[in-house]
């Protein structure tokens, strides 16, 4: 898997989140569909029978013409891996089985072309079908053939282009020295060699790290714009809760 940042004009970015939406939507339509059939006949439906059923959907919510159809076509394909993990936990006698829930509106967070409908240009953008060419750091080749684009939004808000590539596994060259790590306390690692490594801070000179150490991140109210320091601005997902999105990315900042 190949990651790479994106940066969406305010345009695309409508668009992608459109497109975010549409597929939830889909998501949980098809989720109680077979909820509803096994509950009413005992019966459920099949991946194929499901995806059958698009054409008519498009013409009840034709918003959903906005989105590619094999981006819609993997949303189905989602559902059914979801209750075929059910089963298989349920078959396994495990203790938390898992039933398939639906997404809510921070729940869904990307969408997949399995086949087409994506490419990138000689000047390192990719393009997406229903949105347009967006922006990528291209900050390293994609060797072999790409055969899937996802695009992942964080829980920060930046979005990201996740390539699968379909070629042969480089074999790193055998060496003869062998060098052992021994996990410490004091220090983060020891080598067998003698050399430490030091622990990284925890602690960071921006606000993040305090407002997080002393718990006052639980006192945010949900969807408060003057939560952080300063207030004000504009959140990178309106649905996002702010305080979540400093948690998520206090990771980055250490």
């Amino acid at each position: 898997m190949f990651q790479y940042r994106i940066y969406p004009t305010k345009k695309q970015l409508h668009k992608l989140n459109k497109t975010l939406e549409e597929c939830r939507w889909l998501y949980n339509h098809l989720l109680e569909r077979r909820k509803l059939l096994y509950e009413q006949a005992g019966t459920s439906l099949s991946l194929y029978q499901q995806q059958d059923t698009f054409g008519q959907l498009k013409h009840e919510r034709p918003s959903l013409l906005s989105v590619h159809s094999q981006v819609l076509q993997n949303v189905a394909v989602r559902v059914y891996l979801a209750f075929k993990a059910f089963f298989r936990r349920v078959r396994a006698h495990a203790k938390e089985r898992g039933y398939p829930r639906f997404k809510g509106p921070d729940r869904y967070d990307s969408f997949t072309f399995p086949q087409s409908g994506f490419s990138i240009t000689h000047d390192e953008r990719v393009v997406i079908s229903k949105v347009g060419a967006i922006k990528m750091v291209y900050h390293r080749p994609m060797p072999g053939k790409i055969k899937t684009l996802t695009i992942h939004r964080s829980a920060t808000g930046k979005w990201y282009a996740c390539f699968s590539v379909e070629c042969e596994p480089l074999r790193l060259p055998q060496r003869a020295e062998q060098v052992g790590i021994d996990v410490g306390l004091k220090t983060f690692a020891t080598l067998s060699t003698g050399k430490p490594w030091q622990r990284c801070s925890a602690s960071t000179p921006s606000w993040t790290g305090e407002r997080l150490s002393d718990g006052s991140i639980g006192r945010w109210s949900r969807g408060c714009m003057n939560a952080l320091p300063g207030g004000g601005g504009t959140s990178p997902t309106s649905k996002v809760d702010r305080s979540s999105i400093a948690l998520a990315s206090l990771p980055l900042r250490i």
